[in-house]
C-alpha cells in the first residue's frame, strides 16, 4: 500500500496529546469520504465553484496529516479555469483520498 499519511504535523499540533490525535483522525475518517461524495456530485453537476471551495477547505486537513502528494493536484484544481483540466485531476484526488482513509483506519 502506498503511504500518503505523515502524522508529524498533527503530532506537533497535538503536543503529545494522543487523545486529540485520535479524535482528529476519527473526524477525518468521517469527513473525507463525505467530502469525496460531494466532490463527485459537483463534478457530475459541473459545479466547479463548489468543487474548488470544498477542495480548498479540505487542504488544511490534508496539511495536518501530511498528504503532500495532493498539493500539486489541489493547486491545479484551485487555479485552473479549464473544466477539462479540473476533471482530469478528480480521479487522482479521489484515489488518494480513498487510499488515505484506508491508511488512517490502520493507524
Amino acid at each position: 500500500m502506498t503511504k500518503h499519511i505523515d502524522l508529524t504535523e498533527l503530532d506537533k499540533v497535538a503536543d503529545g496529546d494522543k487523545e486529540f490525535m485520535k479524535e482528529t483522525i476519527t473526524l477525518l475518517l468521517q469527513e473525507i469520504p463525505e467530502n469525496v461524495v460531494h466532490i463527485n456530485q459537483y463534478v457530475t453537476n459541473n459545479d466547479l465553484i463548489s468543487l474548488k471551495k470544498l477542495v480548498h477547505k479540505m487542504k488544511s486537513s490534508f496539511m495536518l496529516i501530511g498528504m503532500k502528494e495532493l498539493w500539486p493536484v489541489i493547486e491545479t484544481i484551485e487555479k485552473s479555469e479549464s473544466t477539462d483540466v479540473i476533471r482530469e485531476q478528480i480521479p487522482v484526488f479521489v484515489r488518494i483520498c480513498e487510499e488515505s482513509v484506508e491508511e488512517l483506519k490502520s493507524i
